[in-house]
């Protein structure tokens, strides 16, 4: 990861990136440890509650940019990615904001999938809202699982998980348009 990472820093050309990573992505924050970090990422937060990410958008007028009659308006979690990135961009007013919010695999069965929205906001280009979808262990695993399993097992799914969102984002912000299996783009504002 850090070498990828340090690519990143290496290659990348665009505009200041201003991140938000709430619930996965927490490997994005490495990149304020790479030399060189410093010349393209003006601040990288990780909220992790729902209080803290409700506090960090808090200050922001925010409206969601999504409309009514888009599907994806009904998620939650799209939305909350929208205004994230777009809370970010807010902070400083300087390149874009990312913003990231993700269920992924804990050490209980959890309901719903495991997925992350990642936003990106560009004052000149607008929103963009991509989702992926992860693999997740079934409710039958974890119940065969005894406790000390499920949690090597989930710490070392987890752990997949935020590692491969990351690199997801990082095409991301890279590509700016396309991104490969599990991810797809679900809103782009005109």
């Amino acid at each position: 990861m850090v070498n990828r990472l340090h690519q990143f820093v290496l290659n990348y050309s665009g505009p200041k990136l201003t991140i938000v990573a709430s619930g996965g992505g927490s490997h994005l924050s490495l990149l304020t440890s790479i030399p060189g970090g410093s010349a393209i990422v003006n601040g990288i937060y990780h909220p992790y509650s729902v209080e803290a990410t409700e506090q960090f958008i808090e200050g922001t007028v925010v409206p969601l940019p999504l409309e009514k009659s888009n599907e994806y308006y009904k998620s939650v979690q799209s939305g909350m990615a929208a205004m994230l990135a777009k809370s970010a961009y807010l902070k400083t007013k300087d390149g874009i904001g990312i913003g990231v919010t993700a269920g992924l695999t804990t050490n209980r069965y959890r309901r719903g999938l495991n997925e992350a929205y990642i936003g990106i906001y560009d004052p000149l280009l607008g929103h963009r809202i991509w989702h992926a979808v992860f693999d997740k262990i079934s409710e039958d695993q974890y119940k065969r699982l005894g406790k000390t399993a499920i949690a090597i097992v989930s710490l070392s799914k987890r752990q997949e998980e935020d590692k491969r969102l990351t690199e997801i984002v990082l095409d991301l912000i890279q590509q700016g348009t396309s991104c490969h299996e599990p991810c797809r783009l679900v809103y782009q504002s005109s």
